[in-house]
């Protein structure tokens, strides 16, 4: 089985995210591929030099990205290299381990057993991933093999007309309606995260190729659980897992994305702050794979490289903001 890593301009999350695999993954022979959307060539070409069995495969914007990114000019568009990484996805083995470059592994997992249960039991998706949200695995029906947890989602409906209509429509007075009848709350919203996951599963080629067909390059994971639907719906012998326990966990200290920028925090500018002095202290990053990279540590950092107290408190506002949003919705986050 490969594994697959989508990574853009965190290159001391993907260094942690490497080591985790090269402590942690047992009954691994396959390849380790980095779909990188502008990650400076420096960082990266340091990252091949510590793991040389890793391959970089760059995005089409990976130079306009990466050009912006040296320049400091933090202007460019948001948008997602969907095309890439379906094209790398074709190019790999049967089933493949996603992950984006802030995930890493907090404990060892056996790919090549796991492989041989998703290829016995015909899954499309194993998740490995949910911060000890049940609702993020709703399920019923479940069969347990060796480490792997076969379910049935338990959703609303399978129909993706009426999963549009009844989830994917922002009409107010349709909302208030399915509300009303019982057929929608954000729970019953959040169970259809049972059929899909953006990173941190193995998926079926098939299944992941068909989720992201022609898919937009803006972030809209409503069109992913609907293409994810449609596959289920054709596909009835395709099944659905989760592991037993999960093995990978994320971290909560920044962002690929712009997001929200302070007065004078901004994003791109603190991933590239990082970087740098993960440039020159490689290890520093590796320290403690059950925790995320510590707040103190990261405000050491900022302190060193002369950002104001302004800059700092913004940071630090926007990592509390973020952790929060995650434990609206059920989420255990330290």
């Amino acid at each position: 089985m490969d594994i697959v890593i989508k990574s853009f301009n965190r290159a001391y999350y993907l260094d942690r995210c490497l080591k985790s695999i090269e402590l942690f993954v047992k009954g691994f022979n396959g390849n380790i591929l980095i779909v990188d959307d502008g990650t400076p060539k420096k960082y990266l070409q340091l990252l091949q030099n510590k793991y040389p069995f890793v391959k970089v495969i760059p995005t089409k914007n990976y130079l306009y990205k990466s050009n912006k990114l040296k320049s400091k000019e933090y202007t460019f568009k948001k948008n997602i290299p969907v095309a890439d990484w379906s094209r790398v996805v074709a190019s790999v083995s049967d089933y493949v381990l996603i992950l984006e470059e802030d995930f890493w592994f907090t404990k060892e997992f056996n790919l090549a057993e796991t492989e041989q249960t998703c290829k016995a039991e015909n899954i499309a998706l194993l998740k490995m991933f949910w911060l000890q949200n049940n609702v993020l695995v709703q399920s019923k029906n479940e069969k347990t093999f060796g480490n792997v947890i076969l379910y049935e989602p338990d959703v609303v409906t399978k129909n993706s007309f009426l999963y549009r209509l009844v989830f994917a429509k922002h009409n107010k007075l349709l909302r208030k309606f399915f509300t009303l009848l019982g057929f929608y709350s954000n729970e019953k919203e959040l169970n259809y995260y049972s059929l899909y996951s953006v990173a941190g599963a193995i998926f079926k080629k098939d299944y992941f190729l068909h989720i992201w067909n022609n898919a937009s390059e803006n972030v809209n994971e409503k069109e992913q659980i609907i293409k994810s639907l449609e596959f289920f719906n054709n596909s009835k012998q395709q099944r659905l897992a989760k592991t037993k326990t999960e093995p990978l966990t994320t971290g909560f200290i920044s962002s690929s994305f712009e997001k929200v920028n302070g007065d004078e925090f901004s994003m791109h500018d603190f991933n590239v702050t990082l970087n740098e002095y993960w440039f020159y202290n490689q290890n520093a990053f590796l320290e403690d794979f059950e925790e995320d990279i510590s707040t103190d540590f990261i405000q050491s950092i900022l302190k060193e490289k002369c950002k104001s107290d302004r800059y700092i408190s913004e940071w630090i506002n926007w990592v509390s903001n973020f952790k929060e949003s995650y434990r609206k919705i059920g989420c255990i986050v330290k």
